[in-house]
């Protein structure tokens, strides 16, 4: 009988493939969200270190929600990049749930640029290798072929010839959040994935229950699944951390919640994580529209080593929508360095802040400064003839920039 491995949170699957993986595959991968953001060259260098020594990656998988922890090297939300930089795929294919989209090629294309645009310093490799197929959209990161496609275009795909191909699930890919549901009935999706032969194939499955993107209540999908394809489940081992569970549940809903509830998750989840426990109340205090408790909250974080940028992010952002520019300008500013797509984002908000605020020769120079960074972003390209146009600048300042964002609307349309 065949098996499949499971894992708490995906992150925790990179060592496993560094343990089964012996040449470069063909990744089939399910899940909600593209887990490929950026990891710093630090960070990267420890990761090899450790592959190099044959050691396990193990060690090196942050904990929820530690991304500023430098301690750590991956996790939940970026170990698609390690795997890019270890060689361990030649092709990656991103099946993903975007119902709305899923019979327009070219919104699904969008959804793939933007995502991808803000993965830092590999926006022109990404513009370059950009190809529309009628299945989906392909880009090369790193000499790793990724492609996002839908489950009904799987059948176009002749995954048949693909040689070593490996399938992993993540679970949150069937739930709704926003309704709270499922995306697809399982037989639905398991009658595809035998039409295309891929059922033998899959070796790995992840629950998201701690991450906050599947209740507790649809654990019980690996089992129903396993049935199903006559497979045998075996449990990796779980991490043997605190995790704010019922925290980052609710984070994730997106949605306020009262003070009764929030004393609540500081006394069960939050009081015990120092730092890390001040800057999921910051981002909870942001949630109920309390920005100055949410400040407190993260200068408390920072004080106790937690840089916190995800939380100084959301109070910049609520800022903003008051239209506070200056005020989510100092913010906004608090993000630092450029890794995380937080990061990144932020950099561009910066620059309309500049520019609601009348710092047009500072905008300006800004927003040359992140198209290098992050030449996928036409509002990049939009904002610098904007300033030029401001400052009362001649049409040949910034007309290759407006070229520029033309273009990249085009490849996007057609």
């Amino acid at each position: 009988m065949n098996t499949i491995t499971t894992f708490e949170e995906h992150g925790e699957v990179l060592p496993f493939w560094q343990s089964t993986i012996k040449e470069p595959a063909t990744l089939l991968y399910f899940d909600r969200h593209l887990d490929l953001k950026l990891i710093s060259k630090a960070k990267i260098q420890k990761i090899h270190q450790r592959v190099e020594k044959n050691q396990s990656l193990n060690t090196l998988n942050r904990d929820i929600p530690c991304r500023e922890d430098e301690k750590y090297a991956y996790g939940l939300d970026d170990f698609l990049y390690a795997a890019i930089d270890l060689s361990m795929f030649k092709k990656i294919i991103w099946v993903s749930p975007v119902i709305k989209h899923q019979n327009n090629i070219n919104d699904l294309g969008k959804v793939f640029w933007t995502l991808l645009s803000l993965i830092p310093h590999h926006g022109n490799e990404i513009i370059d290798s950009f190809k529309k197929y009628p299945f989906g959209i392909e880009v090369k990161i790193k000499n790793t072929t990724l492609m996002i496609t839908t489950i009904n275009n799987l059948k176009y795909m002749q995954l048949y010839k693909e040689s070593n191909l490996i399938t992993d699930i993540d679970l949150d890919f069937f739930y709704n959040l926003e309704n709270k549901n499922l995306y697809y009935k399982l037989d639905q999706v398991l009658q595809i994935l035998k039409e295309n032969k891929v059922t033998d194939s899959i070796k790995t499955m992840t629950y998201s229950i701690k991450s906050g993107f599947l209740p507790e209540s649809y654990r019980r999908l690996s089992g129903i699944l396993s049935h199903k394809l006559d497979m045998r489940l075996i449990s990796n081992p779980a991490r043997n951390h605190s995790l704010p569970i019922e925290t980052m549940a609710a984070l994730s809903s997106r949605k306020p919640l009262d003070q009764k509830y929030l004393n609540y998750l500081q006394e069960k989840e939050l009081d015990i994580l120092s730092g890390i426990g001040w800057k999921l109340r910051s981002l909870l205090f942001v949630q109920m529209g309390q920005l100055s408790e949410a400040e407190k909250c993260y200068y408390r974080a920072r004080e106790q080593g937690d840089e916190a940028f995800w939380a100084a992010y959301n109070i910049g952002m609520s800022y903003m929508k008051q239209k506070n520019y200056e005020h989510a300008l100092k913010w906004l500013q608090q993000t630092k360095d450029v890794v995380d797509t937080i990061q990144a984002h932020s950099l561009i908000l910066q620059i309309l802040c500049h520019l609601h605020l009348e710092n047009f020769e500072y905008g300006l120079s800004l927003a040359h400064n992140t198209l290098e960074i992050l030449p996928m972003r036409t509002e990049i390209y939009e904002l610098i003839e904007i300033f030029c146009k401001k400052m009362n600048m001649k049409e040949s300042h910034y007309v290759y920039y407006k070229e520029k964002s033309q273009k990249i609307n085009q490849l996007l349309k057609t």
